[in-house]
């Protein structure tokens, strides 16, 4: 945890205090019983509590008159749980992935319409690029947008478009949704994709999706590297390291081929 001078917000300190006190051994509580473990004002717990409820964080049992915690929380358990998941399974293959490329690797999870970095490692020489773990990009961005967007309908793609319209990056940049249409179809057909300097000028990305054992897009991993070390005849056997990598983080999440589709 980081150790900054700043104050930390009071109502929200308040609202995890009383968030901790349920545990395997008090699931369900009364809001005198929350009371007194938080030393909280009952009409601040129950405020709290309100508000909690509200946002699905704390159910509240009508008949009974106990709170227990929302299943807003699962949610939250799960989105950690395959970030973490994902990590630590994938990080031998792309520490392998760089040794044999000899480009940057990254690898990121999707969260609703952004996905964030959760593994980095670059090449000491050549590009340098401006990401790092923990980096939230809009889910249309670079190399790994292209990879999740070719796996979101028709309907989510119109969606995320209207709220993140595309931007040229480059001169090469393509931003005419009938031509990407037909290029997503490919990527989700070939499972990899080539980014020719269209986010970076001078630069090659190649990324391939990472599915769960639903068969649903969880992650995205990607190499970038200078078009003069990835174009001609290396394009096509880095395409093939890329989509190998991907493919085996995939079977260690489950993910069968004969799966029947995939799905975000």
């Amino acid at each position: 945890m980081r150790d900054v001078n700043v104050n930390s917000v009071r109502a929200i300190d308040r609202a995890i205090d009383l968030l901790n006190v349920f545990s395997v051994e008090h699931p369900v509580l009364t809001i005198d019983e929350i009371v007194a473990k938080t030393k909280l004002p009952k009409t601040t717990a129950y405020r709290i509590l309100y508000t909690l409820e509200l946002r699905g964080l704390i159910q509240y049992d009508q008949k009974n008159q106990n709170y227990r915690l929302g299943l807003k929380l699962l949610e939250y358990a799960g989105t950690l749980t395959t970030l973490l998941d994902v990590r630590q399974e994938a990080e031998e293959i792309l520490i392998n992935l760089q040794t044999n490329t000899k480009q940057t690797v990254i690898m990121a999870v999707i969260e609703q319409e952004t996905f964030v970095y959760v593994f980095l490692r670059e090449n000491p020489v050549g590009f340098k690029y401006s990401s790092y773990i923990g980096l939230r990009r809009p889910i249309n961005f670079g190399v790994l947008g292209q990879v999740i967007m070719a796996h979101l309908t028709e309907d989510e793609l119109e969606r995320l478009l209207q709220k993140h319209p595309l931007v040229r990056m480059t001169s090469k940049t393509v931003t005419d949704l009938d031509v990407l249409r037909v290029r997503f179809k490919k990527i989700k057909e070939e499972r990899v994709y080539a980014d020719m300097e269209e986010t970076y000028e001078g630069g090659i990305a190649i990324g391939a999706p990472i599915y769960d054992a639903e068969g649903k897009l969880i992650a995205a991993l990607a190499i970038l590297g200078p078009a003069v070390q990835l174009d001609g005849d290396r394009l096509e056997p880095a395409k093939l390291m890329v989509k190998e990598a991907a493919s085996q983080i995939s079977l260690k999440m489950g993910f069968k081929e004969a799966f029947g589709g995939v799905r975000l």
